[in-house]
């Protein structure tokens, strides 16, 4: 889930390549679709009327900086194998192939790979600068703004949270900052090796 060298190039599936494209470009106009089952909006816009995901809305934007309709299309592309009953946070890893790395294809200890068809994953693949730069977000603003929420979604559901990697190896990272959230909002306590995914307890 984490993107810790933001100037690396992560895989975007293709379902959801339109998507941030078009909100990525000067192009965008909402076109009506539908959140779906795929991200869960707490206080959504309608009910709560300034607050989307605990972030206010203002001047009809999150944060008053991305408009509601460009949100809530962000989050539901950024999350992948939504109904699955675990998470799966990590790294991302690039394959090597002929001794070069490829940043376009998730290695074998990436978290995508890790994740599968069986775990829901966080990731906006290349986007996320893309994103941060049209909307003018800092780090931690698309930390709050898109990580948070979406840890938020994966434990209200319940599901079993794994890291590809031990994220207390990572200080300095997205990874380690999602593991404190986790602790200091969600109660979680330490992290149990089981197979090659650490499991937050």
């Amino acid at each position: 889930m984490a993107v810790d060298d933001l100037g690396n190039l992560f895989h975007v599936p293709a379902e959801n390549k339109h998507t941030l494209e078009k909100l990525t470009t000067n192009k965008f106009k909402p076109d009506g679709v539908g959140v779906g089952s795929g991200a869960n909006f707490s206080n959504a816009a309608s009910g709560a009327g300034n607050v989307l995901d605990n972030i206010k809305i203002i001047d009809g934007k999150v944060g008053g900086k991305i408009p509601v309709d460009d949100f809530k299309e962000i989050r539901k592309a950024s999350l992948h194998n939504v109904n699955s009953d675990s998470m799966t946070l990590g790294k991302y890893t690039p394959t090597i192939e002929q001794g070069v790395e490829n940043w376009a294809k998730p290695g074998p200890d990436s978290y995508i790979k890790k994740a599968g068809g069986n775990s829901t994953y966080f990731d906006l693949g290349s986007e996320w600068s893309n994103i941060q730069k049209k909307y003018n977000l800092t780090n931690d603003e698309m930390f709050e703004y898109f990580n948070v929420p979406a840890l938020d979604d994966a434990v209200s559901r319940g599901k079993v949270i794994k890291f590809s990697h031990d994220p207390r190896l990572y200080p300095d990272s997205y990874l380690s900052q999602e593991w404190q959230y986790l602790k200091e909002t969600h109660g979680f306590k330490t992290l149990k090796l089981k197979g090659d995914v650490w499991i937050a307890k």
